[in-house]
């Protein structure tokens, strides 16, 4: 395996991202890295972010990039979620974040050029979200890792295909990669 890094700015701050996963002696032309997670309190909202990286520094690599959201449980059913008192571990099936990002309604960026990508799930209490009723969460539902559901980020260009998973809705931390929350890149050849 082989890693390398990536400055990436973005939302007004310049965060480094490494971990890139590179199969050892592939002819694989890109890497991508750990799904990374920030909350924003304010927005009810957390944003997921990946980026990808071509070894071959004379051409531009056209990847496409699809997002899942399916809502099942990533902590043991029942567990707390820590500053939400009462809050149990359970699949939310009105976090469904508008529907974007659900099975069926994948959301998908072809072709694109841009070294970075994101995905935002909504997650507020109806009454809190905006317009109030589009988004759904109860957050009484919440476990160890925020609403619980799994983002999925495959990114694919015309010979391979990577795929990275992130747990829940709080932020990353320096041990989401430890701990299970991110996981890491799997790459596999497309024929």
């Amino acid at each position: 395996m082989r890693a390398f890094l990536l400055l990436v700015a973005g939302a007004g701050a310049l965060a480094l991202f490494t971990g890139a996963y590179l199969p050892p002696n592939s002819k694989l032309t890109f890497g991508i890295t750990r799904i990374s997670a920030h909350f924003d309190s304010a927005e009810r909202a957390t944003t997921y972010r990946a980026t990808w990286g071509s070894l071959n520094k004379s051409k531009t690599t056209k990847v496409t990039v699809t997002w899942t959201l399916t809502l099942k449980l990533v902590d043991p059913a029942g567990a707390p979620a820590a500053g939400e008192p009462g809050s149990a571990a359970a699949v939310d099936l009105g976090c469904t974040n508008d529907s974007v990002g659900l099975p069926g309604h994948e959301q998908t960026s072809v072709e694109t050029v841009v070294p970075y990508f994101s995905f935002t799930w909504h997650h507020p209490d109806a009454a809190d979200s905006s317009p109030p009723g589009k988004y759904h969460c109860n957050h009484a539902e919440m476990g160890p890792h925020g609403h619980q559901g799994l983002i999925r980020v495959i990114v694919s260009d015309k010979n391979w295909t990577c795929t990275a998973t992130y747990k829940g809705t709080n932020s990353s931390t320096a041990a989401s990669d430890k701990d299970g929350t991110a996981s890491f890149p799997t790459c596999k050849k497309l024929f």
